[in-house]
């Protein structure tokens, strides 16, 4: 049995059979022609610089897509997947990322105001510079996030996990810190 399994391990990597990775070009399509594309194939794609104002991208699959300069103000991406995405300078103004994958997205100096990141996970995300006024992140997790020189005044952090984030310069005035964890484990109750 193993050599059978072997023999068709060998034959499908000779013929160059690979796992699908890219995106599927009809979706980009869908999505440039509609801006409609919940549940969309777009992983690995290339949207630098798209309008995709008001998207409709539910659940769809974009990690790794770079999404450069992309804007996407008042986007629906709830439980959108965008697991190591780039979205460096990309105007994120007012959509709703709740629930998102994040882990090890780029975000520097993206804006992100009044966005709802609520339950999104941030995991070792780079937000180095980005505009997080107003952003709700209640129970975001934010474990090893990049939050240097980012502005989160009046942010609601509630329930959030900020364990071994960088906050150096960050700004945190007028934030709801309520049962947030902190970069050094503790737990802090300022506004709740």
């Amino acid at each position: 049995m193993r050599t059978i399994l072997s023999s068709i391990l060998a034959t499908a990597i000779l013929m160059g059979a690979q796992p699908s990775m890219a995106e599927d070009q009809s979706h980009v399509e869908k999505l440039k022609a509609t801006k409609k594309c919940e549940g969309c194939d777009l992983i690995g794609s290339n949207l630098t610089g798209m309008n995709l104002q008001g998207a409709d991208l539910y659940r769809a699959r974009l990690s790794g897509a770079d999404l450069t300069g992309a804007d996407l103000q008042g986007a629906y991406l709830r439980r959108t997947d965008l697991k190591g995405a780039n979205l460096t300078n990309a105007n994120l103004t007012g959509v709703n990322l709740t629930d998102a994958n994040l882990k090890n997205a780029n975000l520097t100096a993206a804006d992100l105001y009044r966005t709802r990141l609520s339950g999104a996970d941030l995991t070792g995300a780079d937000l180095q510079g980005a505009y997080l006024r107003g952003t709700d992140l209640k129970g975001a997790n934010l474990t090893n996030a990049n939050l240097t020189g980012v502005n989160l005044t009046d942010a609601n952090l509630k329930n959030a996990n900020l364990t071994a984030a960088d906050l150096t310069e960050a700004n945190l005035e007028y934030a709801t810190i309520c049962k947030t964890t902190m970069p050094d484990g503790t737990v802090r109750n300022n506004n709740c």
